[in-house]
């Protein structure tokens, strides 16, 4: 078989191992997403500085999603679902109802 032939195979069984591994990450990410709701958290709607992404060293800040608690923020954009009780970096909101 002509090398780039090979080549051509190995890129396509890369590429289905890569997308199957990001199926099975997003199904992974959703079932935790469905867990927490289901222990009460809800979706947090408010600006999160960068600070707060500094100080987790995240990659993917694009991706985050965060809940909230009890005073207890979790987010669900990745794998390493970072978590704080600090709400330094959180918009804060108020009740004026």
């Amino acid at each position: 078989m002509p090398r780039n032939g090979f080549c051509k195979i190995e890129s396509a069984g890369v590429q289905v191992f890569l997308a199957v591994t990001f199926i099975e990450a997003r199904e992974r990410t959703m079932k935790f997403k469905n867990d927490i709701k289901q222990e009460g958290y809800t979706r947090y709607r408010g600006a999160v500085d960068v600070s707060v992404y500094e100080y987790f060293n995240c990659d993917c800040s694009w991706k985050a999603e965060w809940y909230l608690k009890d005073g207890h923020y979790q987010c669900c954009g990745c794998k390493e679902k970072c978590e704080t009780r600090d709400p330094e970096g959180f918009q804060k909101f108020f009740d004026f109802g």
